[in-house]
C-alpha cells in the first residue's frame, strides 16, 4: 500500500458548511472512520493563504492494518458565496504512516505556507 499521500483540493460547499469547524470536522469523517481505535485528534485555528482555517491531526490505528497513521489537514472555507455561486471548500492533507510522518510533514507544510488563492485571468 501506499506509505504517503498528499491531497490539495478545492470543491464547492454543496453540502453547505456554515463554519470552519463544520467544515473541517465534515472534510476528515472518512479518516476517522478508517480508524479501529478511538483516534486522537488535535484541531487549532490556523490560516490557509490569507483565509481562517482548522488545522486538524488525527492519529490512530489503521483498520486491517496493524501500524499507526497520521492525517494532517488544514481546511478553510473561500469568500462568501453569491446568488449564482457556492462559496468553495479548500483543504490541504497529508495522510502518513507514523515513521515517516516527519519527512512528509516538512513537504506538507511547504504546500500549506505557499497556498495562495488568485482572481482566475479573463
Amino acid at each position: 500500500g501506499q506509505d504517503a499521500r498528499i491531497d490539495v483540493n478545492a470543491n464547492y460547499n454543496t453540502l453547505e458548511y456554515k463554519s470552519v469547524p463544520e467544515a473541517s470536522a465534515g472534510e476528515n469523517e472518512w479518516f476517522v472512520e478508517r480508524c479501529v481505535d478511538s483516534p486522537r485528534t488535535l484541531s487549532k485555528p490556523a490560516t490557509l493563504g490569507s483565509m481562517a482555517a482548522i488545522s486538524t491531526e488525527v492519529i490512530c490505528m489503521e483498520r486491517g492494518s496493524r501500524r499507526s497513521v497520521v492525517l494532517d489537514s488544514i481546511v478553510a472555507i473561500g469568500p462568501g458565496a453569491t446568488d449564482y455561486m457556492t462559496a468553495v471548500v479548500y483543504s490541504v492533507s497529508l495522510i502518513s504512516i507514523d515513521k515517516r510522518y516527519l519527512n512528509d510533514r516538512k513537504v506538507y507544510d511547504r504546500i500549506v505556507r505557499s497556498f495562495k488563492l488568485t482572481e482566475p485571468k479573463r
